[in-house]
């Protein structure tokens, strides 16, 4: 059985994901609040101990880590969609390896 057939909310678009009872609105709103806060924090502390790049202000690096993870992850799931999956297993590792570089190239100092 795959794993669609055991999750059928996989299957499902955007719209009628985020209507799911268990899954809507209020619960994804909370999740996304909690993920921001830790973002923020992480961010934070990363451009304090001169790990992540202090050239751009805090509020301005911290929306570009979120458009980013934003961007990277509707790419992802359009490309899933669409029949076209950018990985496959033999190929994940490539895949991970550019968005870990992509990221890199956005936060270095």
């Amino acid at each position: 059985m795959s794993t669609a057939d055991q999750a059928p909310q996989l299957k499902l678009g955007w719209e009628e994901w985020v209507s799911l009872p268990e899954l809507g609105l209020p619960a994804l709103r909370a999740s996304f609040g909690e993920l921001e806060a830790w973002m923020r924090d992480l961010v934070a502390r990363g451009q304090a101990s001169g790990q992540l790049r202090t050239d751009l202000p805090h509020g301005l690096l911290f929306a570009v880590v979120m458009g980013l993870g934003e961007a990277i992850d509707v790419w992802t799931l359009q490309q899933f969609e669409r029949g076209e999956a950018p990985f496959q297993a033999d190929t994940l590792d490539p895949f991970v390896d550019q968005m870990v570089d992509l990221w890199r190239r956005v936060l270095e100092p």
